[in-house]
């Protein structure tokens, strides 16, 4: 935090975080509002998520090939102007269901074009040797604002309705946006000649699947977020039917998978001492599956949060011990190509089991997806 750039981004970047948070959660409660339909209120986390998987990988490819700073200033400015669009359709009453899901679909999108520039720039501004720490910074930025950005958000939408989260959305993009625009990034030449669009996402690909620790990194993390997505995708319901409360239980729920976040990200450098991330993600997979199957069978808040407090400190242990493999594991000439694979692993786990355990949330109810959930992140062999 001593680095002036890094500070005044890492900063910034937590209104981008609330803006992101404050998004969900108005999306999400304004699903269950529009439709009744579990699949329907699952699929904004789907929507979400699925441009980070579409996107991320071209967007890696063009932060190692063009300058850093002005593709994320780009995808910054294109969510803002999307969630300004979105506001503005809100306040005049015209959302809909699938017009919800697709201005989710675009402001992601942009989103996922600034992330691999970030992640990727993040050597440029600290060290080496505290690159573990700074990796475990950017997560603790985005978990900061989710320890109580989501309740926050859930009170907003009960006072004033989705629509001013969605502006609130646009407006909190800009300070990273200007965090950017004062950074005066050294350009250092590359050694190799410049690639074209599809050889370097090509290059970068195969360098990843054929590099023994990126590609277990990748496995893991995929396999990670098709069985644990239930809890944020089924939050609203949770909380609606489960818990029989509103936006802001839902936005608590969320607050509290947000604390664990925080308080697991604390540890990141001294577990990655003590044990093997071997060890450490097999043991965060059973924890995760134990609070699962609790918020399952539970029918009161203090419980359910202390479940979900559970979850997140076990996901952002094993999605930045995860990260930290893959930034030590690749060279400078593909680290934002195979951060982008990273990224788009794990949010196409968290997207396609989002839908698939709202399709089962359908089938049956909200607990027994929960429970299914559960019992497939603890069963070891399944992923790890």
């Amino acid at each position: 935090m001593r680095e002036p750039t890094f500070r005044r981004i890492w900063t910034a970047s937590l209104f981008s975080n609330f803006g992101q948070l404050f998004l969900g959660v108005g999306a999400a409660w304004e699903m269950t509002r529009l439709s009744n339909s579990p699949s329907m209120v699952a699929l904004v986390q789907s929507a979400m998520m699925l441009p980070l998987v579409l996107v991320t990988l071209p967007a890696g490819a063009i932060a190692d090939m063009f300058d850093r700073r002005r593709i994320a200033m780009t995808g910054l400015t294109f969510s803002a102007l999307c969630a300004a669009v979105l506001a503005v359709i809100a306040f005049l009453g015209l959302v809909t269901p699938w017009l919800l899901l697709a201005f989710c679909a675009l402001i992601g999108g942009g989103v996922a074009l600034y992330s691999p520039s970030w992640q990727a720039s993040i050597p440029e501004q600290v060290s080496r040797q505290h690159l573990p720490a700074a990796v475990a910074l950017g997560t603790i930025s985005y978990n900061v604002a989710r320890s109580f950005g989501p309740a926050l958000g859930g009170l907003i939408v009960v006072l004033y309705g989705a629509k001013a989260v969605f502006g609130m959305t646009s407006l909190l993009y800009l300070p990273l946006l200007v965090a950017f625009f004062l950074w005066r990034r050294k350009h250092v030449p590359s050694r190799l000649p410049p690639e074209r669009m599809d050889r370097a996402i090509v290059g970068g690909a195969r360098y990843a699947l054929h590099a023994p620790a990126i590609r277990t990194a990748l496995v893991r993390v995929l396999v990670f977020g098709l069985s644990t997505a239930t809890a944020s995708a089924l939050a609203p319901l949770i909380a609606r039917d489960l818990l029989r409360g509103d936006a802001s239980t839902f936005g608590i729920l969320l607050g509290a998978q947000g604390v664990g976040a925080v308080a697991g990200a604390l540890f990141v450098s001294k577990i990655r001492e003590t044990i093997s991330t071997e060890l450490a993600v097999r043991i965060f997979a059973v924890g995760t599956g134990l609070a699962l199957v609790t918020i399952g069978f539970s029918n009161e808040i203090v419980l359910t949060c202390g479940a979900f407090l559970i979850v997140g400190a076990c996901n952002i242990l094993t999605i930045a011990m995860l990260n930290v493999t893959v930034q030590l594991s690749a060279p400078r000439w593909v680290t934002a190509r195979a951060l982008s694979l990273f990224s788009s692993a794990i949010t196409a786990g968290i997207g396609l089991g989002a839908w698939a355990w709202g399709m089962v949330a359908a089938a049956h109810d909200v607990a027994f997806a929960l429970i299914a959930s559960g019992i497939a992140v603890g069963a070891r062999r399944c992923w790890a």
